[in-house]
């Protein structure tokens, strides 16, 4: 075998493991799904207690209206508190939550206050204090739809699922998503996608913090501060044989401004947590798990393995040197790719979108992140404190 050839199958290796997983994982799952579909058996609709958990540091700005969103839903009152703890905040956060507790009743909104340990430390202890059948957690800068507790209640119906995973939208409002992250909006799509043929099939392998459901039973303490908090619950549950099942139909609203900086910053966190939660959840991965260990493979696994392809795609491309037709065509398709990355940056900085371009921006944004998160996850790092704001302010 001669180098070109060592170098062609490298680059071979290297362009499935960048496509498989947003070009050949989905429309795979498609195909699984029409075979292999589990319906859920939601007969009854029978309303469970809810607690609400969520922890905020310096939410002033938004924390009331999550509340407001919680209070305003169309669930029973009777069967819902929510339990808020505030992680050292600095500024009005408490005020404000004990503000709304006042009018509401103590009862249903309590205030937990801590000193700055970070959200696991604080939803661990939260969830120790839950009474409730159902505990769902939210994040402060997160309008939650009316009718979102409805439909998880629903789903839990089912015996077999033990855990539901709700959708986060996108603000109405465009100013809410800086120009360049279009990219980002895309890939919501897809991961929504891919969720519901997930559970479909069996079970979902992702989270979503702005919004998931557990039962109490299956919910504990996370285990580390490098930990993901949302998605310990949603993995302890597939280990104890319970199904995790995404619902379209419980969706909550972001509000926060983003930009790619914050962005990148909060997938550097986000991915490094992932990678800390499944090593400590890998017997998940064992083939007796079945769908679940293929799942998390595909979904996950070989998405964060990406940034290694592009690095393996180079050094495939080199090796091909001394084929000039296939060296072109793997360097040249890598230049032009790379260059309408950088055009989606300066489009952005401009405030323009680039359709493509953006998409590619964001798909390169994405993979520094994933190398850098490789890194934290190497240092153990924690992952559970940051600035609220980090998504807010301009590029770097």
């Amino acid at each position: 075998m001669t180098l070109t050839d060592v170098g062609l199958l490298l680059a071979a290796c290297a362009m499935f493991g960048l496509l498989y997983p947003h070009a050949i994982y989905p429309p795979l799952l498609w195909i699984i799904s029409k075979y292999f579909a589990k319906p859920l058996q939601t007969s009854t609709n029978e309303p469970h207690s809810i607690d609400i958990v969520l922890s905020a540091h310096n939410e002033e700005q938004l924390i009331g209206q999550c509340l407001t969103s919680v209070v305003e839903s169309d669930y029973p009152k009777h069967l819902v508190r929510i339990l808020v703890g505030d992680d050292g905040s600095t500024d009005n956060t408490c005020s404000i939550i004990e503000s709304i507790s006042q009018n509401i009743g103590h009862q249903k909104v309590k205030l937990f206050r801590f000193s700055r340990s970070g959200k696991n430390h604080v939803i661990t202890s939260l969830v120790g204090q839950s009474t409730a059948d159902i505990i769902l957690f939210t994040d402060a800068d997160c309008v939650v739809d009316k009718g979102a507790l409805s439909a998880v209640n629903e789903t839990l119906n089912d015996e077999s699922v033990g855990a539901v995973v709700g959708m986060l939208k996108v603000a109405s409002d465009s100013s809410g998503l800086q120009p360049g992250l279009e990219g980002e909006t895309f890939y919501r799509r897809i991961e929504a996608g891919i969720n519901q043929l997930e559970s479909t099939i069996g079970s979902t392998v992702t989270s979503n913090g702005a919004l998931y459901g557990v039962r109490r039973v299956l919910a504990g303490s996370i285990p580390s501060a490098s930990f993901a908090d949302d998605w310990v619950n949603l993995l302890e549950a597939l280990r104890a044989g319970s199904r995790v099942v995404f619902n379209p139909k419980a969706w909550a609203v972001e509000n926060r401004r983003v930009t790619m900086y914050g962005e990148i910053q909060r997938t550097i966190r986000t991915a490094s947590a992932g990678m800390s939660t499944v090593w400590y959840y890998r017997s998940l991965l064992s083939p007796k798990y079945g769908w679940t260990s293929f799942f998390l493979l595909s979904h996950k696994i070989i998405r964060w393995a990406s940034p290694l392809f592009m690095i393996a795609l180079m050094m495939g491309t080199v090796l091909t040197v001394g084929n000039t037709m296939l060296f072109g065509t793997l360097l040249y398709g890598q230049i032009i790719a790379y260059g309408l990355a950088l055009l989606g940056y300066a489009a952005s900085v401009n405030g323009q979108n680039v359709p493509i371009a953006s998409a590619l921006q964001y798909f390169v944004a994405m993979n520094y992140s994933f190398l850098a998160a490789m890194v934290r996850f190497k240092r153990s790092q924690r992952n559970d404190q940051w600035n609220p704001n980090e998504g807010i302010g301009n590029d770097k």
